[in-house]
Formats: structure tokens, C-alpha cells, sequence
């Protein structure tokens, strides 16, 4: 009897009986049943390609500022530090190798130090002197440049007597004065007039001090005269218009609080010497107005 074929069976994997509809196969469509609402991918939006930038290469550290190597040595003193020796000179040592290898090297390093710190500071000044004339330009042109359409165009109507004002206060200018020279013509008519009537009454006020200047006094002789004339003399002393002599040619008349003071009893002798301190006194102002008024000039009292 011949035997079965053996037949090979695989054993699939266990599927939930509620998950059997839902299998997916492979697909590269999403189904909207997949992918809940709350879920910005729920709707499809295309997406640009990744843009691929080159990053920026950071630079750490700063370079210093070129200095000048010529600042403090001459370029003679720089070139003899570096030329080589003018007789050739063949070590025999190794410590004179040595150091013949030391002076090579210390004479290279200075020359191409020299040599790179003048070229750095020749392009520095350079990119400094063209970067100031850049912006020298961008500035000429800026305020050389005509005025823009858009500035033209939206720029606000203004009235003429508006803009000629506002142009004469951006030049600081003056006021506008048309009736200026008809008011400094009428100034200087003033003025003149006003000159004339002083140089007229100064040449009056001089003309009346020469023909007064007769009856000036100018010395003792003459102060006594004029006292005479306008008081009188001892013997003949005048009257003032009456026929009685003045009440002030004795002196001051006696005042309430001397006679009060006499009525006290005090002496006589100290009630005649104040009534003698009074006459002087008023015999001293009468001197010294008297002075004034001959004189013209105020005086001390």
C-alpha cells in the first residue's frame, strides 16, 4: 500500500474575530478612518520639499588689530635685524649648529611676521578707506537725490503762503517785511527831529549858562555881596514887604517843648543855650540854601 504524500501546513497567526474586517493591507493612502480628526495630518495639505541650508561656520576668537611695526623701529633697523651674515660662516660644533639654526629660524619667523602684519595692516586701511568712501557716496546721493514719486505723489497740498513759510523756517530765515523800508524811512526822520530839538535846546542851555555867567560868584567878595542884596545888612535889614522886621532875622522863634522845658525850671543858661543851638543851626541852613540857589549846585549840609 503506497503511502500519503506529507502535506506541509502553516499556521496562521490568531486574528480577533472583531479586528477580521478592519485589516489593512500595504497601501500608501491614508484612510480617514485611520487618522482622528483631532490629528493635524486629517487633512491632506502638500508640504514643500526640505529646504537645505549651509549652516554658518562659527569663527571663535577675535583677530587683534594689525599694529604698526614701524611705529618704533626704522625699516633699516628691521632689515638689519633680518639679513644674513655677509661672510659665510661654516659651524664646526653642534652647539654652534645649534645656534646657527636658532638665528636661521628667528630671522625667518621676524621677516614673515614683518611681512604679514604690514600686509594685514595695508588691507586693513585699505577696507577702512573704501568702506568710508561707500558710505561718503551713499550719503552724497542720499541728499543729492531728487524727490521720490511716492513722496511726490502722496506728499499733502499746501498753500503757497503755507510753503513759503515753512521753506523760510527750514532756512531760518527773516520775517517777511514788505512795509520795512517805509517804517526805518519814518524811524530815521524821528531820530533826526529828535537830534535837532536836543542840539537846539543844548545851544540854548549854553547860550543862557554864557550871558548868566556875568552874575556868577566865584569868590568871598561877591558871596557877600549877593547876601546883602537879597537879605539886607545888619543896619538895614529888609523887611520882606512889611513895615516890621522879620520874624527870623533874631533867629528861630522859641518852640513848645523849650518853653515846656522852661516852665519846668530848668536854668536859663540851659534854655539860652539851646535857643543859641538853634539860631546856628537855622542860621546854617539858611547859609547853605541860600549858597544853593546863588550857585546853582547842591551842597552838603
Amino acid at each position: 500500500m503506497a503511502s500519503r504524500p506529507l502535506v506541509l501546513r502553516t499556521q496562521r497567526a490568531y486574528i480577533c474575530p472583531s479586528c477580521h474586517n478592519h485589516q489593512r493591507h500595504l497601501t500608501t493612502t491614508a484612510r480617514l478612518s485611520a487618522i482622528s480628526p483631532e490629528s493635524p495630518r486629517y487633512i491632506d495639505i502638500p508640504t514643500p520639499p526640505q529646504q537645505t541650508s549651509t549652516p554658518t561656520k562659527r569663527i571663535k576668537g577675535v583677530l587683534p588689530v594689525p599694529r604698526d611695526v614701524m611705529a618704533r623701529r626704522t625699516p633699516a633697523s628691521i632689515s638689519a635685524s633680518i639679513r644674513d651674515r655677509t661672510t659665510p660662516h661654516e659651524p664646526t660644533s653642534p652647539k654652534e649648529r645649534f645656534e646657527a639654526h636658532m638665528t636661521s629660524l628667528r630671522k625667518t619667523n621676524l621677516r614673515t611676521a614683518a611681512e604679514a602684519l604690514h600686509v594685514r595692516r595695508t588691507a586693513a586701511e585699505k577696507e577702512t578707506q573704501q568702506r568710508s568712501r561707500a558710505s561718503r557716496r551713499e550719503r552724497d546721493a542720499a541728499l543729492l537725490a531728487p524727490e521720490h514719486f511716492a513722496d511726490r505723489l502722496t506728499a499733502p497740498t499746501l498753500d503757497a503762503s503755507v510753503a513759503a513759510e515753512l521753506a523760510r523756517y527750514e532756512r531760518k530765515a527773516a520775517l517777511p517785511d514788505p512795509a520795512r523800508e517805509k517804517r526805518l524811512v519814518k524811524a530815521r526822520k524821528r531820530v533826526a527831529r529828535t537830534e535837532e530839538g536836543l542840539k537846539a535846546r543844548r545851544a540854548d542851555a549854553l547860550h543862557t549858562l554864557y550871558m548868566n555867567a556875568r552874575t556868577f560868584v566865584v569868590d568871598e567878595q561877591g558871596l557877600n555881596r549877593a547876601i546883602d542884596e537879597a537879605f539886607g545888612t545888619v543896619d538895614e535889614p529888609h523887611n520882606f514887604g512889611g513895615d516890621m522886621p522879620s520874624l527870623w532875622s533874631k533867629g528861630a522863634p522859641p518852640k513848645i517843648n523849650e518853653m515846656a522845658l522852661g516852665m519846668a525850671g530848668l536854668g536859663r543858661s540851659a534854655l539860652q543855650r539851646d535857643v543859641e543851638l538853634g539860631q546856628m543851626e537855622v542860621l546854617k541852613d539858611r547859609v547853605r540854601r541860600m549858597a544853593e540857589g546863588v550857585t546853582g549846585g547842591k551842597m552838603d549840609p
